[in-house]
């Protein structure tokens, strides 16, 4: 659920259907639903589709997805600790080749 949660943080609000790669309504209501009943997202009505919904995170979610990427950096930062100026460079350029 974290990476949908992610998914909605990045571009909020989203249509339901953007929550899953392809599907229908079918497939989304239920992954909606289950956010919702965790607190951690809401959904209103397109009023572009009345049978669409738009997902956006609440407070909750939103908190949810900060202790998440905060857990990460620290895991991340934790791994290059003693690594060398030098590693860092390189491990940066590398990962801009990368992510081209």
């Amino acid at each position: 659920m974290l990476s949908r949660l992610g998914r909605v943080a990045q571009h909020e609000p989203i249509p339901g259907e953007a929550l899953l790669d392809g599907g229908d309504g079918a497939q989304h209501a239920p992954v909606i639903r289950e956010m919702k009943g965790s607190g951690l997202a809401a959904s209103e009505q397109d009023a572009a589709d009345k049978r669409a919904v738009i997902v956006s995170l609440t407070p909750l979610g939103k908190e949810r997805v900060r202790a998440a990427l905060d857990l990460r950096g620290t895991e991340y930062f934790s791994r290059i600790d003693d690594w060398s100026n030098d590693d860092i460079a390189r491990f940066t350029e590398l990962l801009r080749r990368f992510n081209r």
